[in-house]
C-alpha cells in the first residue's frame, strides 16, 4: 500500500490539522489459537483428489500468473495464513481492477489452488535439509509471520532452490530455522497477529519488493539474520496547492518498504479527524488507498 490520501478544502486552516488514526489493534487473549481453517469453500482437496478444474481455466491462470510471478509466490495450502492473502489481492495487486479483472481473479486463483502449481520449498520448524545438501541456520523475528526468499543465480548453480518460503509461529524470542544455504532476496514478507478473545481478528503486515525487501546470506553451518522486525512506522504528509491541502499517510517498515495492513483479509483504512485549535471538529472520514 503506497499511501492514503484525502483532499481537504480549507486551506486557511492547514496549521491546526490533527490527525488521529484508529486502528484499534487489541489484545490477544490467553486462549487465542494461531492459525485458522479456511472456509470449506477454499479448503484444499484431499491429497490425490483434487476437484476437478476447467483446463481452459487453468491455463489462462498459469498464463496470467506469469505477470505476477516477478514479485509474489504462489499461496500455500499448508500456511492458513493465505486464505488471508488471496481475498487481500482481490483488492490491492495485479488481479484488482476493473474489467476483465473477476475472469482474471477467476482463473489466478484456479491456477494457486491447483495441487501441480509450482510452489517454494516451504521451511518451517519441521523442515529437515536433504541429506547431502548444505544447510545454515536463520534467525526469525518472534512475531509470527513468513517470508518469500528467492535465490540469487550464482546460488542456484550450486544446488540451492530457486524459491523458499519460510514459515514461522509466534514465540517468546526470536528462533532458527534450518534454511537451504545461498544467497537470497526477500522478495515478500508476512507478519502477523491475532486480537479477539479466541484470536478470532487476524491481522497482516505485508511488504513487497522485486529488488528485495532486504537480503539473507545462509552459509552453511552458520547463523544468518533475517532482518525483519515488527515494528511499522506511519507516515503523514500534507501537501498544499492553491485551495486544497491533500494529506498523504503511509507506512513503512524500518527499511523503507511500503506495508500493507488487512484485517481478516480486508485494506485497514485509518479513520481521520481534523481539529480547529479550539477542540472542535472540522472534518472526519476515511481514507482513501492511491
Amino acid at each position: 500500500m503506497k499511501a492514503w490520501s484525502f483532499p481537504w478544502a480549507t486551506a486557511a486552516m492547514a496549521w491546526a490539522l490533527l490527525l488521529l488514526l484508529a486502528a484499534g489493534c487489541g489484545s490477544r487473549g490467553d486462549e487465542a489459537a494461531r492459525s485458522f481453517a479456511p472456509s470449506p469453500a477454499e479448503e484444499p482437496a484431499p491429497a490425490g483428489k483434487p476437484d476437478p478444474v476447467d483446463p481452459k481455466l487453468l491455463a489462462e491462470g498459469k498464463k496470467a500468473w506469469r505477470k505476477c510471478a516477478a514479485c509474489h509466490c504462489a499461496t500455500d495450502a499448508r500456511i492458513p495464513e493465505d486464505a488471508d492473502w488471496e481475498r487481500l489481492n482481490e483488492e490491492t495487486t495485479c488481479i484488482a481492477g476493473g474489467d476483465p479483472a473477476p475472469r482474471l481473479r477467476k482463473c489466478i486463483l484456479a491456477y494457486l489452488r491447483h495441487p501441480g502449481t509450482l510452489r517454494p520449498v516451504l521451511v518451517d520448524e519441521t523442515f529437515k535439509p536433504r541429506e547431502g545438501k548444505k544447510a545454515g541456520q536463520v534467525l526469525v523475528p518472534a512475531t509470527a509471520g513468513s517470508a518469500y526468499l528467492k535465490a540469487e543465480r550464482d546460488s542456484i548453480r550450486t544446488g540451492t532452490p530457486s524459491m523458499v518460503r519460510l514459515y514461522w509461529p509466534e514465540s517468546a524470542r526470536p528462533k532458527t530455522l534450518a534454511v537451504p544455504a545461498g544467497e537470497y532476496s526477500v522478495i515478500n514478507y508476512w507478519l502477523y497477529h491475532e486480537t479477539g478473545e479466541k484470536g478470532e481478528h487476524r491481522w497482516m503486515a505485508t511488504a513487497t519488493n522485486v529488488d528485495g525487501c532486504t537480503q539473507a546470506y545462509v552459509e552453511p553451518g552458520e547463523e544468518a539474520l533475517l532482518d525483519l522486525q515488527g515494528v511499522l512506522y506511519g507516515e503523514l504528509t500534507c501537501t498544499p496547492k492553491e485551495k486544497v491541502v491533500t494529506l498523504n499517510f503511509a507506512v513503512n517498515d524500518m527499511g523503507g518498504n511500503s506495508i500493507t495492513l488487512s484485517k481478516d483479509g480486508r485494506v485497514v483504512m485509518p479513520d481521520y479527524r481534523i481539529l480547529d485549535r479550539s477542540g472542535g471538529e472540522v472534518a472526519r472520514g476515511t481514507f482513501n488507498v492511491i
